[in-house]
């Protein structure tokens, strides 16, 4: 596994601009010690990333788009380099921890 900066996980996500992806969201799992919980999956494909404003910590905020959301709703992700804990890569896929949650960006089809 390959660990990541916070800068090489914007690198990833931007070299995967457009592609469709599973989107997994969760946590660990707090009936064990070593396993993760998910509690979300999206299939989508990822827009182009941007910065936006964290209005509640009145900070900027890394936001990737799910391109293939209805355009009058937000869909996405968003990375706080504050709030990051770590990001690796394994078998193609990229992991990404921030506060108590990770989420898994599994390529489509590659």
């Amino acid at each position: 596994m390959a660990e990541l900066t916070f800068s090489e996980t914007l690198d990833w996500l931007d070299e995967h601009r457009g592609q469709r992806v599973v989107v997994e969201v969760g946590c660990k799992d707090p009936r064990t010690d070593d396993a993760d919980f998910a509690v979300l999956q999206v299939h989508t494909t990822l827009g182009a990333m941007r910065i936006v404003d964290d209005r509640e910590h009145g900070t900027g905020v890394t936001r990737i788009p799910f391109e293939d959301v209805d355009a009058s709703e937000i869909g996405g992700i968003e990375l706080d380099q504050a709030c990051f804990h770590g990001a690796k890569i394994h078998l193609g896929l990229l992991k990404v921890w921030q506060y108590d949650v990770y989420v898994v960006f599994s390529p489509i089809g590659v």
